[in-house]
């Protein structure tokens, strides 16, 4: 049986393939190792099963002032008082649904109250949240002193279709209907209008972490004044 000699161009397209199957092995090896790590801080925080079930296949990437936030990373509630950048990976031609609630008021070990909306926008075309629907307009983290840490929650829900919502609008803090935002429910929520959850991340905020500055006046227009964290505009 003759022997069939092999061309240089056999041996270059032999390499590439090996590349490449290298290049998508660690790619996906990456993948599963950042969803292992996010579920483990899901546990480890509670959002699991406090907020969520089980951890969804992807996270939410949150940017603030040029900087990509850690899941689980301490927050100091100034710095997210305006909208942050948030993207998840977006699948053409699928519609979504943000929430940014906090479980854990007033306390976490005693949340009466819980969840609070923050944030809440559906219809979303791709990551275009700011072009959605908004039907909870957004206030930024806080809480009452010595009420330790709050876990302020971001989901992403996939929709199937175009959803008809008859929630309440909430447009601001500025409004009487503020006290209305508690006792929200983002599994009853996501139930009701069938929301598959698709992503998600958290983050650590509570009264101002900074030490060794004045502390900071709080918006004269919210209703609990006291208990407000600072705004950057007045840092």
């Amino acid at each position: 049986m003759a022997l069939t000699a092999l061309k240089p161009s056999d041996f270059h397209a032999g390499r590439v393939c090996l590349f490449a199957i290298s290049l998508i092995s660690c790619l996906f090896n990456v993948v599963v190792s950042k969803s292992i790590l996010a579920e483990r801080l899901l546990l480890k925080y509670g959002i699991i099963p406090d907020v969520i079930d089980a951890a969804p296949d992807f996270t939410i990437d949150v940017s603030h002032h040029n900087r990509t936030l850690r899941m689980g990373e301490k927050i100091d509630p100034a710095e997210m008082q305006r909208v942050p950048k948030l993207r998840w990976p977006a699948r053409p031609g699928t519609l979504y649904t943000l929430l940014m609630i906090d479980p854990d008021v007033p306390v976490r070990k005693n949340p009466t109250l819980a969840e609070r909306q923050h944030y809440i926008v559906g219809n979303i075309k791709g990551c275009d949240f700011r072009h959605g629907q908004e039907m909870t307009g957004y206030i930024g983290p806080f809480s009452a002193k010595h009420s330790g840490l709050h876990r302020t929650t971001f989901l992403v829900y996939s929709q199937n279709s175009h959803v008809q919502f008859d929630e309440p609008r909430y447009p601001s803090a500025r409004d009487r209907s503020f006290k209305q935002r508690y006792k929200f429910s983002a599994r009853k929520f996501a139930e009701k209008y069938n929301l598959t959850l698709f992503a998600v991340n958290f983050f650590m905020t509570g009264w101002p972490l900074y030490q060794g500055t004045r502390r900071p006046t709080a918006p004269k227009y919210h209703p609990f004044r006291e208990h407000f964290a600072p705004s950057p505009m007045e840092m």
